[in-house]
């Protein structure tokens, strides 16, 4: 079996992998179903409102136009408590409550702001497909002795969440008391503590352990912030988007490379000297550092002050990647 050299991982012993959910272990299907299934939410939301809030007190909306403002708003409060609190999940309840509020709901109990909270919820099982190598990849490592968890950023989790998983097919390879959940715990990659909460249900320490996940910020920084080896696999669009724009340089560089040629060739030809051209710059393919550098300036601000933890030790493209590198648990 071919291998690859990681010099991070000399002398390391390797106990435990870490993984992200979304863009890491599964991606997207088809953008409408997601529209279905959220706007089929956003009515079930609306049903709980009316059956118990009076008409006169409801915005005069119709069903899908209140939905849609309804999650709107909800998203609005979280984003707004995330930018004071990046690393900390808000009381979703209490964030429904306010979204409510500023719609012109008042009086809105907790009880039926949790109802309405939990009626947005979109179920993942419709609208995700593991990547084709998830679980091969996923029985692979456990064979050869890994043991395996996940640590995930997720607005909504709880036992609904679990039956999605398991739904999906990823309780055959994740033990539940083995699955971080900020929605669960209140705090958020790349914060340690939801970190800790897996390793300790693994009963691994940090430097043993790796972490995989598509976020520069969230998974590479959390990992490399606690000495965990950081596997970054970025979004599938990413290599793309990253390939065309090394190419766009290329061209740029070509042509100014060439204008330079141009500009030498008539000073030697004028002066009649025999020198050695110039070098053709540089022009190798993408490589690591030019995709986190990519990525890197489409960041916000507050993620580019965690730049110095966000180098990662493995970047892959495909989960399967990973079979050429953890061969054997222990001593790597």
């Amino acid at each position: 079996m071919p291998t690859r050299t990681v010099p991070a991982l000399n002398g390391r012993t390797i106990r435990g992998i870490l993984f992200d959910f979304g863009d890491t272990l599964w991606t997207r299907k088809d953008p409408s179903i997601w529209y279905r299934e959220e706007q089929a939410a956003n009515c079930l939301a609306v049903a709980l409102l009316r059956t118990r809030i009076a008409t006169t007190h409801l915005p005069a909306l119709d069903d899908e136009t209140l939905g849609n403002e309804v999650r709107k708003e909800l998203e609005r409060q979280i984003r707004d408590f995330k930018r004071h609190m990046p690393e900390y999940e808000p009381d979703f309840i209490e964030m429904t409550r306010l979204a409510l509020q500023k719609l012109g709901i008042a009086g809105v109990k907790l009880a039926l702001a949790r109802d309405v909270y939990e009626a947005l919820r979109v179920h993942i099982s419709p609208s995700r497909v593991p990547f084709p190598d998830a679980f091969s990849t996923l029985a692979a490592l456990r064979e050869r002795g890994f043991l395996l968890g996940v640590v995930t950023n997720r607005h909504w989790g709880g036992q609904s969440f679990l039956d999605d998983l398991r739904a999906l097919g990823f309780l055959d390879y994740f033990a539940p008391e083995h699955i971080a959940i900020s929605a669960d715990l209140g705090v958020r990659k790349p914060n340690p503590a939801i970190f800790r909460y897996t390793l300790n249900a693994l009963g691994l320490a940090p430097q043993e352990t790796v972490m995989v996940g598509d976020s520069l910020s969230a998974d590479v920084a959390g990992a490399k912030g606690m000495d965990m080896i950081a596997v970054w696999k970025p979004k599938t669009h990413l290599f793309a988007e990253a390939r065309a724009h090394h190419r766009a340089v290329r061209v740029a560089q070509e042509a100014v490379r060439q204008e330079v040629y141009a500009l030498e060739q008539a000073y030697l030809e004028e002066w009649e000297q025999s020198a050695n051209k110039a070098e053709p710059l540089d022009l190798e393919s993408i490589d690591d550092d030019y995709l986190i550098d990519y990525v890197r300036s489409r960041e916000s601000k507050r993620k580019q002050r965690l730049y110095q933890l966000m180098k990662p030790d493995l970047i892959i493209e495909n989960l399967s990647e990973l079979l050429d590198v953890f061969v054997k648990v222990g001593l790597q």
